[in-house]
Formats: C-alpha cells, structure tokens, sequence
C-alpha cells in the first residue's frame, strides 16, 4: 500500500514574527532598540501574546534583551555560541552520546582549525597567541587563572583560523567539554607539560605550517584524553548530560 503524503505542518505565527524580527535585529548595531511593543503590534499586525512569544524565542537566542520599565523594550544584543552549546548538549543526550566522542570531535576540530590559522592567522592574532603562552607560565602556580589562560588560548587558535562558523562550533564543543567544568584538574607536572604543547602548537602557527600545528593540536588534545582517561576512570564513557554552564 502506498505511503500517503502528509502535508507539511504550518510554521506558527510567533516563529514567522521572532525571523523577521531577527533579520532587522541583524541589520543594527549591539544596543541599539526595536520600536517598542505597541509599535511592534501595529507594524506587525499580531495579537501581543503572539509578539511576546517570538520576543521570548530570540531573548533565549541571544539576539535580543528585553529592557522593562518606562523606555524599555526589545534591544539588539550580541548573539554567542551560548544558544547553541545548549542546544547541542540537549541533542547529545538525546543520542546517549559520550564524553569520549565529544573529545575525539573537539579534537578533529581543534586540529583542523590549528592547521587554518597557519595560514591564516594575522600579526595581531600571533601577538594573542604568544601572550597567552607567556601567560600561562606565570600562572603554573595558581591553577585557577592557568585553566582560564588555557581556555583564552584555545579560543585565539580558532579566532586566528578566521572562520567564523568553525570558531562557533568550536567554542560550543569546548564549553560542552571543558574538563574543569568536569571536575578535570591538573596538577604542577601537568601545567608544565600543557605548556610546553602550547609553545609547539605556536610554533606551527608562527612558522605558517600547516601539517606541524595541526600534529602538534592533535598530540595536545590525544595528551588531554589520555589524562581524562588514566586520572578519571569512567568519565569518557559518560554519557553527556544537559549542564546550563555560567556564560
């Protein structure tokens, strides 16, 4: 018997209303402001429960903040990869996917995007790079701020491969698998051996080689999942579970 055709659903009313929104949102500025509710209405010609639900869809995207009180209103904000780490955790833990796989993809793709920034990477994002790198060994001794550098440095990498949708992904996986948000911690031999990684996958970069910072990212991330792995028993079979982490 032939399968019968479904129509397609209708799209509601509020999603239409929170695109348009969004691409007038995209044409301004960070702070700048949408006409307010009343204009909105007329200009949209909805009911209000309809325009507070799409105002509520791009408030949770990150591309709007609604400001209350006199003078208030719907202001552009700056979306970030927030929006969509929560969505693709609530997606992983839908699939019973693993801390495992999350770090084998956060390790393709830091490698990929070293092997970018050799060639792409400007004067400006080398000076980040190497500052961090600097930064990272006046921090041996304070594990806090060493793990807040080792971060900046991982996100100067995929900033210095200049693409914007790969930073994106990469900053969604990396704050998915944060291993101090794990409770991954490291000790002095540890920080010294992140550090020397550092300096290589630098090296790479500065020397506009693509295959010897795309190695030296991917033997860093292979030393990450080895420590996960020899440390913390159990945790790459995990299954990845929905964390609102702090932004």
């Amino acid at each position: 018997m032939p399968k019968r055709e479904t129509a397609p659903r209708p799209v509601k009313t509020s999603v239409l209303v929170a695109h348009r929104l969004a691409r007038r949102a995209a044409e301004l500025q960070p702070g700048d402001s949408l006409p307010a509710e009343r204009a909105l209405l007329r200009e949209l010609g909805v009911g209000r429960s309809t325009l507070r639900e799409a105002l509520r869809m791009l408030e949770l995207q990150g591309v709007l903040t609604i400001k209350a009180g006199p003078g208030g209103g719907p202001i552009v904000a700056q979306p970030d990869h927030g929006p969509l780490a929560d969505t693709l955790s609530v997606a992983l833990q839908a699939t019973d996917s693993t801390v495992g796989e999350l770090i084998k993809a956060r390790s393709f793709l830091e490698a990929a995007l070293a092997r970018l920034a050799a060639t792409a990477a400007d004067e400006e994002d080398l000076s980040l790079l190497r500052a961090s790198v600097q930064d990272l060994r006046g921090f041996l001794g304070d594990e806090e701020r060493f793990l807040e550098e080792n971060l900046r440095f991982h996100a100067a990498c995929a900033a210095a491969a200049h693409n914007h949708i790969l930073a994106l992904f990469h900053a969604s996986l990396e704050q998915i698998s944060d291993g101090h948000v794990m409770g991954v911690t490291y000790g002095p031999r540890d920080r010294k051996t992140i550090v020397r990684a550092h300096e290589r996958i630098l090296e790479g970069i500065a020397a506009r080689d693509p295959d010897r910072a795309a190695s030296a990212m991917g033997a860093h991330m292979d030393a990450f999942q080895a420590h996960v792995a020899l440390r913390y028993p159990g945790l790459l079979e995990r299954p990845i579970r929905w964390n609102l982490a702090p932004r």
